[in-house]
């Protein structure tokens, strides 16, 4: 993946009142173990930089730069483009339905870190996002279904496709027995 990068701390500027050339050092602290890292391959996250400056008399100070390392790319949303759901009246109900998930319109979303929440929604804008939406006869035709792709920073996309709702469920016809008297 693309999600970390190296980090290039910026140099500081130094001023010693003995020591023309005074060295200085900086350490990356991860913040979870507190412990020195490389600036090699660094992930999203809040980080310490520790600068030292050490004189020729063995005279040192210290400060410390916070590094904030984002990842600002949207997760990319790929959706299935063509989906038929067929309704059917499963366990014996009177009303025929099918459910739809985000698996199923997900034709391949990634991110370059993380994909953490792949949720579906009928109408998209009004933030009402779920794994499944389910069917009924009254949704028979082509319906929009909007697929949102979130990742660990929080960023996320959405894509949109129709989908075909078919209702191939037989009607049922129950004829009372009547006689006809000529």
């Amino acid at each position: 993946n693309d999600c970390d990068l190296d980090v290039d701390l910026p140099e500081v500027g130094l001023a010693d009142n003995c020591d023309v050339d005074p060295q200085t050092t900086v350490d990356l602290i991860d913040p979870n173990t507190r412990q020195i890292i490389s600036s090699r391959n660094v992930l999203p996250g809040v980080y310490d930089a520790i600068y030292t400056a050490r004189d020729a008399c063995g005279n040192e100070s210290w400060d410390t730069l916070v590094v904030v390392i984002e990842d600002l790319i949207e997760p990319v949303p790929i959706c299935d483009r063509n989906t038929n759901v067929t309704l059917t009246n499963r366990g014996g109900t009177e009303e025929a339905w099918a459910d739809v998930c985000a698996s199923t319109i997900n034709d391949g979303s990634y991110d370059n870190c993380e994909l953490t929440q792949v949720l579906i929604s009928k109408s998209g804008n009004d933030g009402t996002f779920s794994e499944c939406l389910t069917y009924t006869c009254e949704d028979v035709g082509e319906n929009y279904v909007y697929l949102r792709v979130w990742d660990a920073s929080g960023n996320y996309n959405t894509c949109w496709v129709f989908i075909n709702v078919e209702d191939k469920v037989q009607p049922e016809l129950e004829c009372e027995a009547d006689t006809i008297y000529c």
